[in-house]
């Protein structure tokens, strides 16, 4: 897993890179399954309950929140490091 700290501005390749770790972690697939373009349902053993343990722990890796209504529109991981990215940004 990459050193981004909780706190720290954070570049959109590392927010990327991090939401990539975390889901092939979780998922135990290799992170080379995990592009950016890839919807979410597609990967590998992905499911919703999975998808939310994901989004805590992507939100206590960055220690921020997601808006939840913003959440849903997510499609693919790009998507998800975009909003986390904002969601950063918002804080």
């Amino acid at each position: 897993m990459s050193d981004t700290v909780k706190g720290m501005t954070a570049t959109r390749e590392e927010v990327l890179l991090a939401v990539r770790e975390l889901i092939a972690e979780r998922l135990e697939i290799p992170l080379a399954e995990v592009p950016p373009e890839a919807p979410l349902f597609e990967l590998s053993g992905m499911d919703s309950l999975k998808l939310m343990h994901g989004m805590l722990l992507v939100e206590q890796r960055f220690g921020v929140t997601v808006d939840t209504n913003k959440a849903i529109t997510v499609q693919t991981v790009q998507d998800l490091a975009d909003l986390l990215l904002s969601s950063m940004e918002d804080n």
